[in-house]
């Protein structure tokens, strides 16, 4: 079962959180942490503790909530500047997660794989978000991640961590510029790199993080799988040693397959507007030479008619001449 919950003590080997039901949990304590962040947690990362113990963490927490509640200076300070408006995943192949908070600065920083806990990410908390990204690259770069004798990948995956789950347009323009920024940057020193920004949602991130693989992979994946087609707990379970380049190419191909088909749905729609064209087309001929013949028949037959009544009248002019 995953866990969210509002850190409220830091202690020496554990955290104390106040989870979304009110109840407060011990858990392990990772690094990168700070009081009165948002995390998500397992019930594996929950300690047991016997009853008295427990009480007296509840009461020290609950001292601790109830400080914070009843001054609303630092309650604003506390939303402006720690709580989580987005979660942001960077796959290289080094993963990383980041928590934003309303300012698009980091708050927290995780690795999500082996590869990333060799970067000192660390170094990047209360980053903007625009140069935590470029950060990030340079990092793996450094560490041989990014090569210059060819194509790189990186993914970007934002989700929207507020409860009414509105898109958040500063954030996504952010993102974009973080992109030009990045490929401006790699193109410059001669490298080829493709920035991919998409976006999901908390559905899949939970997904991701019982998998334990970054919701990115997680994404991906979904989107080149058939709605109705089950996932492959294997291959799931694959995808975190998966490289990125390989998942984007993927998905690529099956939003090719897509657009191909609907070409050919094009192309069939426009050969059949083309005969209906034709036959409309000719229909119009046809109708207008009947109404050319028609109206060639009416003239006819009204010079006839005409010269009839001249002929008419120059009989009658030649009989009023011939008498006396």
């Amino acid at each position: 079962m995953i866990y969210k919950g509002t850190i409220i003590e830091i202690c020496h080997d554990s955290i104390v959180v106040m989870a979304e039901d009110c109840t407060f949990k011990r858990i392990k304590k990772s690094q990168g942490l700070q009081e009165g962040m948002e995390i998500y947690f397992e019930e594996r990362d929950i300690i047991k503790k016997s009853n008295s113990t427990t009480k007296g963490i509840s009461g020290v927490a609950a001292a601790i909530f109830i400080f914070i509640a009843t001054s609303i200076y630092a309650l604003c300070f506390w939303n402006e500047n720690y709580r989580s408006v987005a979660l942001l995943a960077v796959d290289i192949n080094p993963s990383v997660e980041m928590n934003i908070n309303k300012n698009y600065r980091v708050i927290q920083i995780l690795a999500l794989n082996e590869e990333a806990s060799k970067l000192p990410l660390e170094s990047l908390k209360n980053y903007s978000v625009t140069d935590a990204l470029e950060k990030i690259v340079e990092m793996a770069e450094a560490e041989g991640y990014i090569k210059k004798d060819e194509s790189n990948h990186v993914l970007v995956t934002s989700v929207e961590l507020k409860s009414n789950n509105e898109s958040n347009e500063d954030l996504d323009q952010l993102l974009i510029e973080g992109k030009e920024k990045i490929e401006k940057v790699s193109n410059e020193r001669g490298q080829q790199v493709e920035v991919v920004t998409i976006k999901s949602d908390r559905e899949t991130l939970n997904e991701a993080k019982k998998e334990h693989i970054s919701v990115g992979k997680m994404e991906i994946y979904k989107k080149t799988k058939d709605e109705n087609e089950k996932q492959d707990k294997k291959e799931v379970k694959r995808l975190k040693d998966k490289k990125v380049k390989e998942l984007i190419k993927q998905a690529e191909k099956n939003e090719k397959i897509k657009r191909i088909n609907s070409n050919n749905n094009n192309k069939v729609n426009k050969e059949k507007s083309v005969k209906e064209d034709k036959k409309n087309s000719k229909d119009k001929k046809d109708k207008k030479e009947k109404d050319s013949i028609k109206e060639d028949k009416y003239i006819e037959k009204h010079e006839k008619k005409n010269k009839d009544k001249a002929k008419d009248k120059e009989k009658n002019k030649d009989k009023k001449s011939e008498e006396p």
